[in-house]
C-alpha cells in the first residue's frame, strides 16, 4: 500500500489539495472516477481488481483506517488517520483493499482508475472488519 500525503495549500475559502506526481503517473489515463462518502462506523472495500489500478483520494475530517494486502495469503497493512487532511492511496492490481470510517463525520473518497470497473474484474477479498 502506497500512502501519501497531498501538498496542502489553501486561503480563508477552505482548503486545496494536490495530488502527487508519482501517484497520477501510476494512470497512464483515468478511465473512470467516482466520488462517494463512507458513513461513521461503515467500511467500503474489501475487494480487489484483477486487472486495474486505482488512485484513492480520502478527505477527512476525523478518524479513519485503511487496510491494504499484497496479494492472496499476503499479511495484511493496517494504517490509522486522525484529524482532518487529505491522502492519497496507490492501489495495484490484485491488492485488496478497504477503508473504515472510525470517526463521526463523513469520509469522502475520490477514486480513480486506469479502466472502467466490471463485475469480473472486481473480486471480494476482506481485509477489514
Amino acid at each position: 500500500m502506497n500512502i501519501l500525503p497531498t501538498t496542502a495549500s489553501g486561503d480563508e475559502r477552505g482548503a486545496s489539495h494536490s495530488i502527487s506526481a508519482v501517484h497520477l503517473a501510476m494512470l497512464d489515463r483515468v478511465a473512470e472516477m467516482h466520488i462517494t462518502t463512507i458513513r461513521p462506523g461503515c467500511i467500503r472495500g474489501n475487494h480487489y481488481h484483477v486487472g486495474r489500478s486505482e488512485v484513492l483520494v480520502v478527505l477527512h475530517a476525523d478518524r479513519f483506517e485503511v487496510a491494504c494486502d499484497h496479494g492472496d495469503a499476503t499479511d495484511v497493512e493496517l494504517r490509522t488517520f486522525s484529524g482532518a487532511g487529505c491522502i492519497s492511496i496507490a492501489v495495484d492490481p490484485g491488492c485488496s483493499h478497504a477503508i473504515k470510517n472510525t470517526g463521526t463525520t463523513d469520509l469522502v473518497v475520490v477514486a480513480t482508475s486506469d479502466s472502467a470497473y466490471t463485475r469480473e474484474d472486481t473480486k471480494k477479498r476482506v481485509v477489514l472488519i
